[in-house]
């Protein structure tokens, strides 16, 4: 008797203990099914409608070349150079373009963007037979967390900060600055939120089919102080097959056969650290960039390219201001071929300012002297729009 009394006691208490609790779950499954209710309403579902933007910008032009025939255009004749020199007005599009982007599902997004002011012809030969109208054509996945991968042609992340602007807000460029979307993989990590690393393995050329290495790089950037200093470092190796010495933009190779015989196999490096500040309305980029070419064959270094920027933006309102210089100097063979100086300064106007509509007005020069004396001169005023829709 006395073991069932204390039996039910026991039970009692435990009952007693439970109440509580799952008076509590009770109330939290409620919670989670109001919840649930009302999560159900504003699920994304997948896969997303695709969103399609166009990028615009129109400039009106004033541009005025001066430079001497020991330079440029020393096979035209008196009456075609003064044609080609002195003033030019003329209306400009330099970016017309679409870009599409959707997601399949919380994980895979995808990006297509197509330039409408790019010819879509396949020559010279192209390896991954896209054409230069394509810049970007990837499958993003997002499933590992801080770590994002991308199959497919996207844009190769060389030349600092200068390269970070997108063409659409870029007024002048160092001689080292070139944009280039190229076919292949790269792989990006994020750690704790301020340290971003990047590989890439891409093709290694642009207008030849017998490729026989890629492309390989990496980059990384740090921001401190809640992203007031943003300092970045990039190295990045390109072989090819064929190229004609000295230059190390890529666009400068080539594989004409009324050129064999200065083509040969080289080695590219693409070397570029920079430094982004941002400071209450101020942002100040800061970068070093250097190109290599060297001959496989013999080792012998046919070109080095150095450049320096700095370029300085400011935010007041609706306006938006910026100044920019860049420095190169050019090298064949360990000599001193040319120095060039680019440098802008424009002034933006947004209607709205959180809206991406704006129109500018500005000056960009450019100087450019070689060691032989001749020298090359262009001022350009501009007036213009632009603006994402």
């Amino acid at each position: 008797m006395k073991k069932n009394i204390f039996l039910f006691l026991s039970l009692l208490l435990l009952l007693l203990c439970l109440c509580p609790l799952l008076a509590i779950s009770a109330t939290a499954i409620s919670a989670a099914e109001t919840t649930s209710t009302t999560v159900s309403t504003t699920t994304t579902t997948y896969p997303t409608i695709p969103k399609l933007q166009l990028d615009w910008r129109m400039d009106l032009v004033k541009e005025n070349v001066d430079h001497n025939t020991q330079y440029r255009y020393t096979e035209l004749t008196a009456a075609q150079r003064g044609n080609s020199e002195g003033n030019d007005i003329r209306f400009a599009l330099p970016v017309i373009r679409l870009d599409l982007k959707g997601k399949l599902n919380k994980d895979i997004s995808y990006r297509a963007r197509y330039r409408l002011n790019r010819s879509t012809d396949l020559y010279p030969a192209n390896v991954d037979e896209t054409g230069p109208a394509l810049d970007y054509a990837y499958v993003e996945y997002k499933g590992i967390p801080d770590l994002t991968l991308r199959f497919g042609k996207d844009c190769f992340y060389h030349g600092g900060w200068e390269s970070s602007i997108s063409s659409k807000d870029g007024y002048s460029y160092s001689l080292n600055s070139f944009s280039l979307y190229r076919t292949g993989v790269g792989a990006f990590y994020t750690l704790q939120k301020i340290h971003q690393f990047g590989l890439q393995v891409m093709n290694n050329q642009f207008n030849e089919y017998n490729q026989e290495k890629l492309l390989y790089g990496a980059s990384y950037q740090l921001a401190l102080l809640g992203g007031i200093i943003n300092p970045l470092i990039s190295y990045h190796v390109d072989p090819r097959d064929k190229q004609v010495i000295g230059g190390t933009t890529p666009a400068q190779a080539t594989t004409s056969p009324t050129v064999a015989s200065t083509v040969k196999a080289t080695n590219n490096t693409y070397f570029a650290i920079g430094n982004r500040v941002k400071f209450m309305n101020f942002i100040w980029d800061v970068d070093y960039l250097a190109n290599k070419t060297e001959a496989i064959v013999d080792g012998e270094r046919d070109s080095t390219d150095k450049s320096y920027v700095s370029t300085l933006f400011y935010k007041y309102k609706s306006f938006r201001p910026q100044i920019k210089y860049a420095q190169s100097k050019a090298k064949s063979k360990d000599i001193d071929t040319y120095t060039r100086h680019d440098y802008h300064a424009v002034v933006e106007y947004y209607f709205n300012p959180a809206e991406d509509f704006r129109v500018h007005v500005g000056f960009i020069g450019q100087n450019k002297d070689k060691v032989n004396g001749s020298k090359y001169r262009d001022r350009t005023y501009m007036i213009g729009m632009a603006g994402s829709f």
